[in-house]
């Protein structure tokens, strides 16, 4: 049983996580995608009037799927962690043109701050890193700790919940709001209060304010959340 802390979705936010390019993107890609972006609309998902807010809640509540954000059309993670770079540069590629087709950015446009030779691939890089090397490892028995979320608020600063995974990741992508296609399977949650138990919100900072993070055991809160686990969570379950 591993331990994970999947931060709830919140829309296009976050901050930027680099990681290397793969070695021959920019010579594959670099011309067939700056003709793309040019030919690509600028749009932006609604996040702010699609009542996303809800929709995740009931499908995490009444479905049991965990869903995470950057997950727009073309970035299924399933298969990027193959030896081969194909996998990786669809995913990467997929990124650069939704940065302008979903989310109201354009990399060719001076004020993004990027350029044609300067194409955010570090960036998709290590969002594609974080999300796959936790999502792709995350196993059915597996446990999520999920801070500030409850069964009342999507947004919750006394409570987190805690569930089960019952099923390995895969793509689902709701064409109604566009992004969260990242899924987890999950049952057994449970909203515990911080001021009911041993667990408080600093035990989620660190390593774990990413979206997505594994518990490991080299980590100082490890036994801490799996001490919760075991006289807290299992006894709920069973």
């Amino acid at each position: 049983m591993n331990l994970f802390v999947y931060r709830i979705a919140k829309g296009h936010e976050g901050g930027i996580v680099e990681d290397s390019c793969p070695t021959n993107f920019n010579e594959l890609y670099q011309t067939s995608l700056k003709e793309e972006l040019i030919n690509t609309k600028l749009g932006l998902i609604p996040y702010d009037t699609n009542n996303y807010i809800e929709f995740l809640h009931r499908e995490l509540w009444q479905c049991g799927k965990l869903r995470q954000g950057w997950g727009i059309e073309g970035l299924d993670l399933s298969g990027v962690n193959n030896e081969s770079d194909d996998e990786r540069n669809r995913w990467i590629k997929s990124y650069v043109i939704g940065l302008k087709k979903y989310w109201n950015i354009d990399p060719l446009s001076p004020e993004s701050g990027y350029s044609i030779n300067h194409l955010p691939c570090h960036e998709a890089a290590g969002r594609m890193k974080m999300l796959s090397s936790v999502m792709l490892d995350t196993k059915p028995k597996d446990i999520i700790f999920i801070p500030k979320h409850s069964f009342e608020n999507h947004h919750d600063d006394f409570q987190f919940t805690v569930c089960e995974v019952v099923g390995p990741y895969y793509f689902d992508l709701n064409k109604n709001y566009e992004d969260f296609g990242h899924v987890i399977s999950v049952r057994n949650l449970k909203t515990f209060k911080y001021s009911d138990c041993l667990i408080n919100g600093k035990d989620f900072l660190g390593q774990h304010q990413k979206a997505v993070s594994k518990v490991k055991d080299s980590y100082a809160v490890h036994n801490k959340l799996l001490k919760f686990i075991k006289t807290d969570y299992l006894p709920y379950i069973d």
